[in-house]
């Protein structure tokens, strides 16, 4: 049977979920907390680029792992076996439980790594929702989140995302605003059916080395503010590129300190800066680069001018 929102299907031999990309529309970073951790506030939206988690209950064989991994697609930079954020949630998932069975995870990517996408986080997260359902563990959103949260700052956002209603009310829309280090989740008024471009550089950048560099130089924080981003991004206004009183709303802290270690991307922003495109910029810390359009024929146009430029991949999609 499918589920929520097409992004699960649950049948007699397992379960298969849809893991989405996400957009940072807003990334605050507020401090340091006493864990070392940075303390920040984004507004994350999923977006329509999927990896595939297929989960398979299968009988644990003693002396062999009890998850087993078959990775296809884009694998470059992907990790393997105990290391893959997948194979790691459900074994997590498999302590936490104590669930005598074990899984063969069919993992198939096609977001790419290192570009501030949440690929890993998503499919971490896809496999706790699949594991729960194909192991028959019946676990709520909450206590997915938990077990999520020990392992990556992004996957409660992902395990919320698959598992929404998908409708407009925060308490059913699938973007949210998360605080902490990213754990922490709040639902807000749907963001969804907004058109954009992402351009991904032949390159990659690694997070912990861009939160070091905004660390080592950064003296002021952004003016963006993710509620009040969520709030104008909900009314559509945006659109329009008419009214711009409320875009500094939008912004990324980690851009500055993304462009200082890879000085290409700045090539991407000035190009965006000429094209019609209502606001861009970061998503995450990269290396991912995103425009959103006022209409699904403006993002197929600017699209086709970013790939003339050749300055990386580029997809066109949607919020969600």
């Amino acid at each position: 049977m499918a589920g929520r929102g097409m992004l699960l299907r649950q049948t007699n031999e397992g379960c298969t979920v849809q893991a989405p990309a996400k957009l940072n529309l807003c990334l605050e970073v507020l401090g340091r907390m006493p864990n070392g951790f940075h303390e920040i506030r984004t507004l994350m939206c999923p977006v329509r680029w999927f990896d595939t988690v297929r989960v398979q209950p299968r009988q644990v064989v003693a002396g062999e792992n009890p998850i087993e991994l078959c990775l296809t697609g884009a694998v470059s930079q992907v990790p393997e076996g105990n290391e893959n954020l997948a194979v790691a949630a459900l074994t997590a998932l498999r302590d936490q439980t104590n669930c005598p069975q074990g899984a063969k995870v069919e993992l198939v990517k096609r977001i790419p790594s290192e570009a501030g996408l949440g690929g890993g986080s998503s499919d971490a997260a896809a496999a706790l929702v699949a594991g729960s359902r194909a192991w028959g563990l019946g676990l709520s959103c909450r206590d997915l989140q938990m077990i999520g949260a020990r392992l990556g700052s992004d996957i409660p956002f992902f395990v919320r995302a698959i598992l929404a209603k998908g409708g407009r009310s925060a308490k059913d829309s699938r973007a949210a605003i998360c605080t902490g280090r990213g754990e922490r989740v709040a639902g807000t008024p749907s963001v969804g059916g907004a058109p954009c471009v992402i351009v991904k550089p032949l390159f990659g950048l690694s997070t912990a080395k861009v939160y070091r560099e905004y660390s080592s130089k950064e003296k002021s924080h952004s003016e963006c503010n993710a509620q009040r981003a969520a709030n104008w991004l909900s009314t559509g206004c945006w659109r329009s590129r008419r009214t711009t009183n409320e875009v500094g709303a939008m912004g990324n802290a980690l851009q500055a300190a993304a462009l200082r270690l890879a000085p290409a991307l700045d090539k991407i922003r000035l190009l965006m800066n000429e094209l019609p495109v209502s606001v861009h910029q970061l998503s995450g810390s990269g290396s991912a680069y995103y425009a959103l359009c006022g209409s699904a024929r403006e993002s197929r146009r600017v699209a086709s001018l970013l790939r003339a430029s050749r300055l990386g991949e580029v997809y066109t999609t949607t919020t969600f």
